[in-house]
């Protein structure tokens, strides 16, 4: 949706970690990461194709604090301004933070329907977006709120699948921040 910007991000936890530690991040179009022929070829592949063939420039990139958005060059840019925006009318009229960095994502269909696969993150890491200039683009950090697993795909889980995920209350933690792949080994063996 517009509302959303999709990262290419070659290890959740270490990006948690990092975000842990109040590091800014900017957010750059994957055409900034390649050259323009490799930046048509990038456009075609499938996700974990990319991740794998990129790994250890995505991993060198987090570590210099840049994040990569799938999509092109103009329409990341639209987005994020869009979410700059509306994160802060929302937190000047509501005073509720409604800007969340998601890490994983439950993918999934019910039997029988005919409308596609549902989605729905796992991880909720409450952010905010700043630009200082044209030049410098936007910069995404974490906010002194909890990060929180998303209650409301823990609800639909147990209400429509009868299913309790046990160790998320509260969230395992590690020695940066939240335990990220443990986090997701414990909904991987429960959604199996």
């Amino acid at each position: 949706t517009a509302k959303v910007v999709p990262l290419l991000c070659s290890s959740p936890a270490m990006l948690e970690d990092f975000i842990a530690a109040d590091s800014f991040f900017t957010v750059k179009s994957y055409e900034n990461f390649f050259d323009e022929e490799a930046g048509k070829a990038f456009a075609k592949l499938d996700r974990i194709v990319a991740l794998d063939h990129y790994r250890e420039a995505l991993v060198k990139s987090l570590e210099k604090r840049e994040l990569w958005s799938l999509l092109g060059r103009r329409e990341t840019d639209r987005r994020l301004k869009e979410l700059f925006r509306s994160a802060r009318v929302d937190l000047e009229e509501s005073g509720v933070n409604t800007l969340f960095l998601t890490l994983g994502v439950l993918d999934w269909c019910e039997p029988g329907c005919e409308n596609g696969r549902f989605r729905a993150p796992v991880l909720l890491i409450p952010v905010k977006i700043e630009r200082k200039s044209i030049a410098e683009g936007y910069r995404i950090h974490r906010i002194d709120e909890d990060a929180a697993v998303n209650s409301t795909l823990l609800e639909l889980l147990r209400q429509e699948y009868k299913l309790n995920i046990p160790g998320l209350d509260p969230l395992p933690m590690d020695e940066s921040g939240l335990d990220v792949a443990k986090i997701f080994g414990i909904f991987r063996a429960a959604v199996r």
